[in-house]
């Protein structure tokens, strides 16, 4: 992947979070750059750590007198070696001139961002003839990991920053017990939120879960929600899309982020059960099904069409 410097706000909102805590203490969250059906690395770790790379080439070098570029956390950053030969001397040289820290890895120079997080960057975007005597070339780019999120009880939202995100990525999330070493199934896919969002403050999450007659899961269902057009103006901002859809996971479990204070319409695919519904102002999360919101699910009647008619 490339680094992009995008900043990508992923809500992760867990209905059910009473049972889960019976048998997990952390949300892990994991990253596609190829699309739904990619493969997911994990963005977070055990504790918060910086970008990290090592070069392929092993000592003696030859480096004095050649530039090392390389860019820290989006901001490039150069110095000349002077005469040095071995892989601990050139380490000492890049901590001394640079803001990384570097190291001798057995005889490799690996360096390491002072910060952590995604937002914690290493990227070499051109062919410093210093980084290539090292092994690092044009395009080598990493990136560092956040911390896991520690699940609470009563605690239904846990938000996640990713800072190297794109509207292109898609997430999943599992749960890790550090007890016992277990691992949840994955979530189903989603994405998250760009940056020039709605500052997440101004969002709540409805959730909701659809059944068949006999109680098993609806799974793998549009629920559609439409601007009902009450002018709603947050942060400057003018609410004025039209549509928005998402779908039951293997639970028939769905949430949506919702603005606070906003009137829509909620629709359920291949039923005709509607609801208007008054989004709450306060609160994390809300439920779409209760009836202690303001309007009652109801039923759309369609018209039926005039039969033919015969004139005697």
């Amino acid at each position: 992947m490339t680094i992009t410097n995008s900043l990508t706000r992923l809500a992760i909102v867990i209905d059910d979070i009473a049972d889960i805590i019976l048998s997990y203490d952390q949300l892990l969250l994991y990253r596609s750059v190829n699309g739904v059906s990619g493969t997911y690395a994990e963005l977070t770790a055990s504790s918060a750590v910086g970008a990290t790379l090592k070069g392929v080439r092993r000592e003696a070098f030859s480096l004095n007198g050649k530039p090392f570029i390389v860019d820290i956390d989006g901001t490039q950053e150069s110095f000349t070696f002077g005469a040095v030969i071995t892989a601990a001397d050139a380490a000492v040289e890049i901590t001394a001139n640079t803001s990384v820290t570097a190291v001798d890895d057995g005889g490799y120079v690996r360096i390491t961002s002072p910060t952590t997080g995604t937002a914690s960057t290493l990227e070499f975007t051109s062919a410093s003839t210093g980084a290539v005597a090292l092994g690092f070339y044009q395009g080598d780019n990493d990136h560092g990991e956040e911390d896991r999120e520690a699940l609470a009880g009563g605690t239904k939202l846990y938000t996640i920053n990713d800072y190297q995100g794109s509207s292109n990525y898609w997430y999943k999330t599992r749960y890790y017990n550090t007890s016992t070493l277990s691992y949840s199934d994955y979530s189903s896919a989603f994405q998250g939120r760009e940056e020039g969002s709605l500052d997440p403050s101004y969002i709540i999450y409805g959730t909701g879960y659809l059944t068949d007659l006999d109680g098993t899961p609806v799974t793998n269902t549009k629920v559609f929600f439409y601007n009902k057009f009450v002018p709603k103006i947050v942060n400057n901002k003018l609410m004025a899309g039209m549509r928005q859809e998402y779908t039951t996971d293997s639970k028939g479990y769905v949430y949506v982020p919702l603005i606070k204070g906003s009137t829509v319409s909620m629709a359920i695919e291949n039923t005709r059960f509607q609801r208007d519904i008054t989004v709450p102002s306060t609160g994390d999360t809300f439920d779409l099904m209760t009836t202690d919101i303001q309007d009652a699910i109801g039923i759309v009647e369609y018209d039926i069409p005039d039969a033919t008619r015969t004139t005697i």
